[in-house]
Formats: structure tokens, sequence, C-alpha cells
């Protein structure tokens, strides 16, 4: 990825969707002597990333990115008053708002709402983007996946629901056919049980890429969704 202009980057918490966002900066050029992490546990989190335990008393990062649990915002933003002046603050807090965002760090440069899914870690995953627009965010977030920037903020709790969530959606779908699987008697969620299931998605999502907009995705089901199929005998049961 390109550092233009991202002289430092600090990322308070590194739960699991701010690690997942790191892993795939790091995998993908950014330079780990860049990145302070903040967390209370000090737990290491990548060859070369510093890791502390208090925020640095320190000249602003060019990027300060919120990563912990959203009901603790009003206890940490006093103490990052000084690490936000002049810096770009990007949040990844479920249901925080930008207008809670800038009274909370009023001497921000810039206030971006960011809403990814785990995919990001390989890069395949949805940013969704809402706050003051720049090149130096969609730099950073290009390497995660597709990145959106949303004009209206009411859509974005949507937007959380259908990409955010959506990737939970999908493998408890996939969970429950590999079950299904083991309890018609395949051999084993580790063997046939599981390598079918993975085979067909990958099959499916093929074609999804391939066809074109008028007849995604309701066109592909319509190939496969007739009523003489088992697949429909399938749904019927299902409903």
């Amino acid at each position: 990825m390109s550092e233009a202009g991202i002289s430092a980057i600090w990322l308070i918490g590194c739960g699991n969707m701010a690690g997942a966002m790191l892993s795939r900066w790091l995998e993908t050029g950014l330079d780990p002597s860049r990145v302070t992490v903040v967390r209370p546990s000090g737990k290491p989190v990548a060859n070369g990333v510093r890791v502390v335990t208090e925020v640095p008393n320190e000249p602003a990062p060019a990027i300060l990115m919120l990563g912990f649990k959203p009901f603790h915002l009003l206890d940490v933003a006093p103490q990052l008053s000084a690490a936000s002046a002049g810096a770009t603050v990007i949040s990844i807090l479920a249901g925080t708002e930008t207008s809670t965002l800038r009274r909370c760090f009023p001497v921000a440069r810039a206030v971006v709402r960011a809403m990814p899914n785990l995919p990001v870690t390989i890069g395949k995953g949805v940013v969704a983007l809402h706050g003051d627009h720049s090149a130096q965010v969609d730099t950073l977030m290009q390497p995660l996946g597709l990145v959106e920037w949303i004009a209206d903020e009411h859509q974005f709790d949507a937007v959380t629901a259908l990409a955010g969530s959506g990737p939970a959606f999908l493998y408890r779908f996939i969970d429950a056919l590999t079950q299904a699987g083991v309890a018609i008697g395949l051999s084993g969620i580790s063997r046939s049980g599981w390598r079918l299931p993975r085979s067909r998605d990958r099959g499916c999502w093929r074609p999804l890429r391939m066809c074109p907009p008028q007849c995604w995705p309701t066109g592909l089901r319509a190939r496969v969704d007739r009523p003489a199929r088992g697949w429909m005998s399938s749904i019927t049961t299902a409903r």
C-alpha cells in the first residue's frame, strides 16, 4: 500500500476487526514501525508494531483509529485530546455517529466513520465510510477491499446490517448445510461433509462475479429455481 501522507497510525484498541485491518495493511506493505497500538493488556499484535498500555505523550499521528468498544468512548476520548489534534480520526465504533465523534474530538483535522467486515483480512472485504472525504483515507482503505463512501449517514445502520453483519449470515448458512451433510451420512465435517459445501460455494461465487448487473442475483437463482426440482422442495420445506 502507498504510505504517502501517513507518517504514523495509532490504533486505540485492537480487537478482531481492528486487528484484521492491521493485518491486511501490514501484509500489503505498511511499515510496522509507523504503527502504534494502545491496549491495556499490552499484548503484542505483530512483529515490529509498537504496543503500549497508555496513550503516548508524543506528537499526534496522521491517523488515529478507534477500535475499542463503543461504550468506552466517553471515558477514552479525554485521554486522546492531544493525540487527536490535527489528526484524521477514523472510528469503527458501531452505532457512533459523526456528530458524536466531532464533539469528542473537536481539534481533529477530519472525522471519518468506517464500517468494515471481516473479509478485509484477505483484501476481499467491504468498507463503508462516512464523513470528511480524503484521498488519505481512500489510500488507507483500498487494500481492504471495496470502499464505498455513504453520503447519507442515516443509511449507515442499514449498510452495517448488510455488509458488516452479512458474512455472519453467510457463514451460518454454510455451517447449516455442512451439518446437514453430516446428518445424512457424509463422512464427516472435516472430510466430504466440508469439502462439498466449500467447493459448491466457490462455484457459486464465480458466476456472481461474471453475471451482468441486470440479472444479478435473481437471474442466477432462476436458473435453479424450478418447481420440479429438488431445490424448490427444500425451500418449500424450509419455509
